[in-house]
């Protein structure tokens, strides 16, 4: 896939339920969640690199429900202190273990040093008088003490608490006390003014990826040390220097000069580079819809080119170690076995003989995506799976076909061909693509899968390592149900 690093959770409903379509979330009932929830064994371990960052999420200590989940199957909005509390996991699995993050309340006393002291700060859904007058009093204690330190490790936010945003802080800007330098698009108070405006964007989106994506580009930039999950960027910008920046744009038009020119020629991939010229294409959502909405042969030539062949922008990334995710061990009674495994994937597909497992329906599908956790992938209307084994009988191919909504409202039909090998124990596989010409590798891991074949339930995390790192993954690889699609 074009995006750099993933890490999510599909659940998957057999074509038994005929009558719903893929996009429907009443595939899913509440009973079927608590199963599959009950099936799901996972260990996370922290990395023991050093600390680069603290974060402090401060939340109203109540049961108020935040506007996060809105798409949900789930009915019942999370409170915001579970949606905190997600949120923490999220840091920590994103940033390898190396950024902390703590759920903090105003009525906690305790909790006013971590506040205080914390690198960053998000205050979110606090809109009650006494919170509001808690968030005043500590905003501007804390940029009191930014302005006699000057550390540039240093952000508050105030998302969803009202009509007040109580003027930002990012690294050396403050939106309250904005420096004249801020003018100049080379200067850090400029780069701190950008992101400024990027991190507002991804938290008004209401979802956790999107905010442990604004956080991770935040420590990026301004704690001293590289974030794996962003140091890699394919685009212009003034953060990376003239020098870089014509260094990559040279070895573009030197290596690469044929598939620009065609490229830029044609009307649908032009567009698309336009297109993703107006994101940041670490923005793992936002860059692949926009590829998707415009893949050809050209555009995939291009990338390829560019991105796989040359590596210009010489990124690398691996497949994220956390959390680590446990396969099912027994299914229908029985220990798992690779055969077993193999036919959990084909699940339901017609015309594979003795590879699929006594439940099969011989349909024309193996299964049908009911609702996933990415705001990425999983959010595709139409998804439709084929497992089927190769010809050798050891490994598998897969074919997801899935509708997409382009960014300029068309609907169009996308596939793609995965290699399919089996993983280092049963239960696991390894996959690899061609993703509009960058190699993409993933491993995923059968979380449970019902004796019937009913439904089942897939986590999967991948790299595409010459475009960089972007990861999404769950909350400890325990998937939120308030977060499904």
């Amino acid at each position: 896939m074009m995006a750099q690093h993933l890490q999510f959770i599909l659940f998957i409903v057999t074509l038994i339920l005929r009558d719903v379509s893929v996009q429907s979330f009443t595939a899913v009932s509440s009973t079927t969640t608590s199963r599959v929830a009950n099936r799901l064994s996972t260990l996370s371990s922290s990395t023991n690199d050093e600390e680069i960052g603290t974060v402090a999420i401060l939340v109203p200590n109540s049961e108020d429900a935040s506007k996060f989940g809105d798409k949900s199957p789930i009915q019942t909005p999370p409170t915001y202190i579970e949606v905190a509390r997600q949120l923490t996991n999220k840091i920590r699995h994103f940033s390898d273990g190396r950024i902390t993050a703590k759920v903090v309340t105003p009525k906690d006393d305790d909790d006013a040093h971590i506040t205080a002291s914390s690198n960053m700060l998000i205050a979110l859904g606090l809109t009650s008088p006494p919170d509001i007058q808690y968030v005043s009093q500590t905003f501007r204690k804390r940029r009191e003490f930014q302005e006699q330190n000057s550390s540039l490790n240093f952000a508050q936010f105030a998302a969803d608490c009202g009509s007040n945003n109580y003027a930002p802080v990012v690294g050396p800007f403050d939106e309250a006390n904005p420096s004249i330098s801020s003018m100049a698009p080379w200067t850090s108070d400029a780069s701190g003014k950008r992101l400024s405006v990027q991190m507002n964007e991804l938290f008004e989106k209401n979802n956790t990826d999107e905010f442990a994506l604004a956080i991770m580009l935040f420590f990026n930039q301004f704690s001293g040390e590289k974030v794996p999950w962003v140091q890699h960027s394919i685009d212009v910008t003034w953060e990376k220097g003239v020098f870089q920046n014509a260094k990559e744009l040279y070895g573009m038009v030197s290596k690469c000069g044929n598939c620009i020119t065609e490229c830029l020629g044609d009307e649908d991939c032009a567009a698309c580079i336009n297109a993703l010229d107006k994101i940041d294409t670490r923005d793992q959502v936002a860059s692949y819809r926009t590829v998707v909405s415009y893949e050809s042969e050209l555009l995939r030539d291009f990338s390829l080119c560019i991105l796989q062949k040359n590596n210009i922008f010489e990124c690398s990334a691996e497949i994220p170690k956390l959390p680590v995710v446990k396969p099912m061990s027994k299914w229908n009674g029985k220990d798992m076995t690779v055969d077993i495994a193999k036919g959990i994937m084909i699940g339901h597909l017609e015309g594979v003989g003795q590879a699929s497992l006594e439940p099969c329906q011989n349909l024309d599908v193996s299964w049908k995506v009911a609702c996933g956790a990415n705001v990425a992938y999983d959010q595709f209307p139409s998804q439709n799976q084929l497992f089927y084994p190769s010809r050798n009988g050891k490994d598998l191919w897969y074919d997801p076909v899935f509708r997409v909504e382009t960014i300029d409202g068309r609907n169009v039909w996308c596939k793609r061909h995965y290699r399919v090998r089996n993983g280092p124990v049963p239960g696991t596989f390894r996959f690899s693509v061609l993703d509009n010409g960058v190699t993409s590798d993933e491993f995923w891991t059968i979380l449970g899968a019902a004796d019937d074949l009913s439904w089942v339930c897939f986590h999967y995390a991948g790299a595409a390592g010459a475009v960089g790192q972007v990861r999404f993954e769950l909350q400890s690889c325990v998937y939120n149900v308030c977060e499904m699609f």
